[in-house]
């Protein structure tokens, strides 16, 4: 069998998962060039590798020419998100396939042109989505296609990790036009693709937020939720934050009419409505993968799909179109028509939080909030409730005409209760209603 010549561009942390794939994959490919802008750390890398070489020219004319000269057939980009579609255009354009990290890109008019790049040139385009490759993942998602779990009835995926302050000390972490997000584009990213991967289902409406609440010093959110609509109705619960204690293990939860399915990081748990109960244990050879250990474990077994794709002339089993489809976070304008479900649009907010809102019918515009009216005594002093008061009973001593005023603090306008025995703050009543509370002598 002819092995595939291969070169890596990017040279960073997660090299060590690809040195480690590539040479048990030895059999399938040989390792041809190494590139990285620290020439020390190209030189480590191929040094792996019998007649690999190392490079430093990681210019567009340099790459190109690299690439030219070693005979490289596929070329891994294992660097900063803002480069991938840089250098998957110029490896595409020079008769290169490219096998990328995530995501594609940070807007969709990248991953766009990266599209149409592979379309013009006839090359091959993937995307690193190991997680894809859990044994328990790929279990479900049969039972889900087949039908054999029924219908998808709802899902959910939290993600509680560590992140420090110093795992943004670099050049290009933590900023909108270098990292493209925070925790859901780095993180979450793959719980996100594992809900849609497995129910076999993409994104229809999004209703999210997402918050700088504890890692300041950054400019992308460290928390993120979100009400995902699936195609069938079925809406899917995302939370992810990185600023917890530790890695906790991620938890995807697929439910259906015949059962529910549990991923525990790379363990699943299938539990079925007649009482059955299956357990999903990954493959021993992928116990023990190089670096961290949230990264997983399945980065080799991806690379040899794809590589077995590439000889049998074959697209990448996880194209760029599927990848495009995935919600991420940007900040910018609200989400118009057009995007779809492509990204969720961030509005600045004074107190770096923001709520955002995604309705991709393409025969409606984004949806607007009415404004409510402001109520007449808005500047009057704040009086608050005693904290042991419900909310829940004081709403219901509202009068009916009084409650289209709830969007506003109530406290501000009903300084008492008439049903409490309260002075009335009012005199005389306003003649649209009876319950004598000044709100009620503001234009309805």
């Amino acid at each position: 069998m002819k092995k595939l010549r291969v070169a890596v561009m990017g040279c960073g942390r997660i090299a060590a998962v690809y040195k480690t794939a590539l040479q048990n994959l030895s059999d399938q490919c040989q390792v041809v060039l190494a590139m990285d802008k620290d020439p020390a750390r190209a030189r480590a890398f191929a040094a792996a590798f019998d007649g690999c070489e190392a490079s430093a020219l990681v210019s567009s004319a340099g790459f190109a020419s690299a690439l030219s000269h070693s005979g490289a057939e596929l070329v891994h980009i294992l660097l900063p998100h803002h480069l991938h579609g840089k250098y998957a255009v110029a490896a595409m354009t020079a008769g290169v396939d490219v096998l990328t990290e995530k995501p594609i890109a940070i807007t969709l008019e990248e991953a766009d042109r990266m599209i149409a790049a592979q379309k013009t040139t006839g090359r091959q385009l993937g995307v690193i989505f190991q997680n894809r490759y859990i044994d328990g993942v790929q279990r479900v998602r049969q039972l889900i296609l087949s039908g054999q779990l029924g219908e998808v009835k709802g899902a959910f995926s939290t993600l509680n990790w560590h992140r420090p302050p110093s795992y943004y000390e670099c050049d290009w972490k933590g900023r909108w036009a270098t990292e493209g997000g925070g925790v859901v584009i780095d993180q979450a990213i793959h719980s996100i693709d594992l809900v849609r991967y497995m129910t076999g289902m993409d994104a229809v409406r999004v209703q999210g937020h997402t918050a700088r609440r504890v890692l300041r010093s950054i400019e992308v959110e460290d928390e993120a939720d979100a009400a995902i609509t699936l195609e069938n109705g079925a809406v899917y619960s995302f939370f992810a934050s990185n600023y917890y204690t530790f890695n906790s293990p991620i938890r995807v939860e697929i439910h259906c009419a015949n059962g529910t399915a549990l991923l525990t990081q790379d363990e699943m748990t299938i539990h079925w409505t007649d009482g059955r109960v299956e357990d999903i244990h990954p493959a021993a050879a992928a116990s023990a993968a190089p670096g961290e250990s949230y990264w997983g474990a399945f980065h080799e077994m991806q690379l040899r799909d794809c590589y077995a794709a590439l000889r049998a002339g074959c697209f990448h089993p996880v194209t760029p179109r599927a990848c495009r489809k995935i919600p991420l976070v940007r900040p910018g304008r609200p989400q118009n028509a057009g995007d779809r479900a492509g990204h969720l649009p961030v509005r600045p907010h004074p107190k770096r939080s923001h709520a955002v809102t995604l309705d991709p019918c393409p025969a409606a515009p984004a949806a607007v909030i009415p404004k409510m009216p402001r109520c007449p005594v808005f500047s009057a002093p704040r009086r608050r409730f005693p904290r042991s008061t419900a909310f829940s009973s004081i709403r219901s001593n509202l009068p009916p005409r009084c409650s289209r005023w709830w969007s506003a603090p109530f406290w501000r306008c009903w300084p008492g209760s008439p049903a409490a025995g309260s002075p009335p703050p009012c005199s005389p009543p306003s003649p649209r209603c009876s319950c004598m509370c000044r709100c009620c002598t503001a234009p309805p």
